[in-house]
């Protein structure tokens, strides 16, 4: 209402995970406001906070991110809300991760449950060099491709738990982060990044956007494969000594 007010042709829309239904119930709510002239989020902050919507001093203009937002927490609800302006790429990531859905039928519970492993580490957040959940599904996805028991999209017989430890042990030990990348268009390939002169350590080709790197901002990708690599290990041993009991 506040938006429509100032703006009566502006279009506000969700995306991100609400629209794939791939959040958890911390999720924050992602917005975009379509709009021509497009407002400033300066602007926008100060109308919300002159509404008494916001939950305290929560409110926060990140003018530095790839994509800038209003970041806050609803008075109301406590939902967690960041509303960004005139961007399309966040529609495009969600129609990806839908085909990958009609892909791998099983691929949200195995997402959840990471996003939750992640959040509960506070290593789910990009702008704070965390992994994003976009580049996390890619990671999946790749690690799905390149399977070596199930040929192509063939995972009838798949056990879930199976997968998630061995999705550990690839990005927590056996996966070379400084030398290569990752590319889910066309099957998946794994690419030199030498060759392709990238120098963030991780590099994840968007295939919405194949000249971006939706790895970019995961600075603090090193504590996420610290994390990975003693999560496989704790599961694998647990699971050792179930089979193996003294």
């Amino acid at each position: 209402n506040i938006v429509l007010y100032r703006y009566p042709s502006a279009r506000i829309e969700p995306f991100g995970s609400f629209t794939t239904g791939l959040f958890l119930p911390t999720s924050d709510l992602d917005l975009v406001i379509f709009c021509s002239p497009q407002p400033s989020l300066f602007a926008l902050e100060k109308d919300f906070g002159e509404c008494d919507m916001v939950l305290g001093d929560s409110m926060r203009v990140l003018d530095k991110l790839t994509i800038p937002v209003i970041r806050y927490i609803d008075k109301a609800t406590g939902v967690k809300v960041d509303i960004s302006l005139n961007h399309l790429s966040g529609f495009d990531s969600a129609g990806v991760i839908t085909q990958f859905m009609q892909t791998y039928p099983f691929l949200p519970k195995l997402v959840l449950l990471l996003k939750q492993f992640l959040a509960l580490r506070d290593l789910n957040e990009s702008y704070k060099g965390g992994i994003s959940s976009y580049c996390l599904i890619l990671l999946l996805v790749s690690f799905l491709q390149h399977h070596p028991r199930h040929a192509g999209t063939d995972f009838s017989s798949a056990n879930l738990g199976e997968l998630l430890i061995e999705f550990f042990e690839l990005y927590g030990g056996r996966f070379n982060y400084l030398k290569t990348g990752i590319c889910v268009l066309n099957g998946g390939c794994y690419i030199a990044k030498e060759e392709i002169q990238a120098h963030d350590f991780l590099y994840v080709r968007d295939p919405a956007r194949p000249t971006d790197n939706a790895g970019r901002n995961c600075y603090g990708m090193w504590q996420v494969k610290q994390a990975f690599e003693v999560a496989y290990k704790r599961l694998s041993s647990a699971v050792l000594n179930r089979e193996n009991p003294v």
